[in-house]
Parts: structure tokens; sequence; C-alpha cells
């Protein structure tokens, strides 16, 4: 999983059949991740903000308003692999 290619991305089945591939994420998707949440200190608005600078959905990005807007069992499966094992934002802790 630590191979970033395209074709190797992890991917997870989501409720409705589609596809979700997550890339490795770097420092910068951190950033991104911040100003996709508004700039705010809230952790899990940051963590939404990681899904949509990490994953795609059929071959296609995310937006902050598209996590929100999913059936929650698939946020966590993306939360869980977006945060890795066992890792956190302070305040969020990964679904188990």
């Amino acid at each position: 999983m630590t191979d970033t290619k395209k074709t190797d991305l992890p991917e997870i089945t989501l409720g409705d059949g589609r596809k979700a591939a997550i890339r490795k994420g770097k420092g910068r998707d951190l950033l991104t991740a911040s100003r996709m949440a508004g700039g705010t200190n809230e952790p899990m608005k940051i963590a939404y903000g990681l899904i949509a600078a990490l994953a795609t959905v059929d071959g296609k990005p995310l937006t902050i308003e598209d996590v929100e807007d999913m059936d929650l069992g698939d946020v966590l499966k993306l939360q869980g692999e977006v945060m890795g094992n066992g890792g956190s934002l302070p305040g969020i802790t990964s679904p188990s």
C-alpha cells in the first residue's frame, strides 16, 4: 500500500458499489485539508478534508461536501484507510 502508482492504490468498495481509491498523503495534503475545512481547527472537519484530498470515487475527485453527504459507513471506511493504522488527528479515533 505504500506504492502510489495509480493502478496500485488501495481500493474500497462503497456501500452503493462505487469504488474509492486512496493515494498516499503528503504534508501538503494536510494543508489542503485545513483550507478545505475553512481554516478551522476542528479535527473532524480536517479529517473530512483529508479524505477529499486523498480519495477519488470512480476516478473522480471529491469535495469536502461530497464526504459530508456520504453514508456514515462509507465515511468511516475511508477515514480508517486515510488515517492509517490507528493514526488520528487530535480528537479523532479511527474506527476499529
